[in-house]
């Protein structure tokens, strides 16, 4: 298992306007690898891991001293989660067919066998279950934490996307290309079918009004009730999103589109605030902050070149302050703990926001 280090650059102070929900925040950029498709941050250790899809590595990034360490992982990894407790890394390596586990303490591996083509993974730190979804053979693999067994369930056509309620131990499985919403039970294994009417492109669950939000290609998002399965409309125009967050501090839900980020209050399903701007990507909350990031990309056709920025949403206000990043970001992840986020860019680099 190679490793090596690469040095940090760190980029001018940038100093937002005094309505901004950050104040002040300084960037640092570091080399991760071609396609760093993924990020995940353990709050407890302070680092940031990076799944770069083309190499078979996953880049582990020091909060403190942007140091870097590389670690071989399986072939194209495309998903990374964290499961604090054990100061373990999950990573779904797509074509290897299988879980590489990092240890957070010594960066050792060891390799989990599950379905075919995993491309998600969701963490139920709590039950000490991790859930993998495997997009070509239809299945969730099921991982006991304390015991490595895995166990295979059948949920549906292409599982795409996971969420984790938390408190009920339920999960909930977005498909490619099926109707329906597979709802595991985390104890049982059972599963229940529920029609969304169109396949999903993203899911995200609020563990404290147990509601499940699961957006839709080309058809309005849909609400979930976690308790009875009743599904109804997101009350809104055009509330189409490629993917959906929840911050359960502020009681908001997050629905990216094309050209908007939609801010939907979960005690009422309405739409309350649309921000628009520039073409959206990946998403992630701070609750603790009460933030929520999108990262966005937008052509300059006078600079010939396209301009990253990432959108900090107050959970209070709905305000929006932008920061500058690398030109076309790819995800992005919050540590609640430094109020740092790590956003990955296509030109192989990691962006570190900090506040000041």
């Amino acid at each position: 298992m190679g490793w090596r280090v690469l040095a940090a650059s760190v980029a001018a102070v940038i100093v937002l306007a005094p309505t901004a929900v950050m104040a002040e925040t300084s960037t640092a950029t570091v080399r991760v690898g071609p396609m760093p498709v993924a990020v995940a941050v353990d709050e407890l250790t302070n680092k940031a891991y990076v799944a770069t899809l083309l190499t078979d590595r996953v880049t582990v990034i020091d909060g403190v001293t942007r140091r870097t360490t590389r670690v071989k992982v399986g072939k194209a990894p495309v998903a990374l989660a964290v499961d604090v407790p054990t100061n373990e890394v999950y990573v779904a390596d797509r074509d290897s067919n299988a879980v590489t586990v990092i240890d957070g303490a010594t960066n050792r591996t060891r390799t989990i066998k599950v379905g075919k083509q995993p491309v998600a993974l969701a963490v139920d730190a709590r039950h000490q279950r991790v859930y993998v979804a495997n997009f070509a053979d239809d299945t969730v693999s099921v991982i006991d934490v304390r015991s490595g067994k895995v166990h295979a369930v059948h949920a549906g056509n292409n599982p795409r996307d996971l969420a984790v309620d938390p408190v009920t131990g339920r999960v909930y499985v977005a498909k490619h290309a099926s109707n329906h919403v597979t709802v595991i039970d985390g104890k049982t294994k059972h599963t229940t079918q529920v029609d969304v009417g169109g396949r999903q492109t993203g899911i995200a669950v609020d563990p404290v009004t147990h509601k499940v939000y699961v957006s839709r290609p080309h058809r309005s998002t849909v609400v979930i009730d976690g308790r009875s399965n009743d599904v109804h409309d997101v009350r809104g125009r055009n509330t189409e999103a490629g993917s959906v967050a929840v911050n359960s501090h502020a009681g908001k839900a997050y629905l990216v589109g094309a050209d908007r980020v939609m801010v939907v209050d979960v005690r009422t399903d309405r739409v309350v605030k649309v921000l628009r701007g520039p073409q959206p990507h990946g998403i992630d909350v701070d609750a603790k902050a009460n933030l929520t990031y999108v990262a966005t990309t937008e052509y300059d056709p006078v600079a010939a070149t396209y301009v990253g920025t990432v959108m900090a949403i107050d959970g209070t206000t709905d305000k929006r302050t932008s920061i500058d990043v690398s030109e076309t970001p790819l995800a992005l992840a919050a540590n609640p703990a430094t109020r740092q986020v790590y956003v990955t860019d296509g030109d192989g680099s990691a962006t570190i926001i900090s506040p000041l």
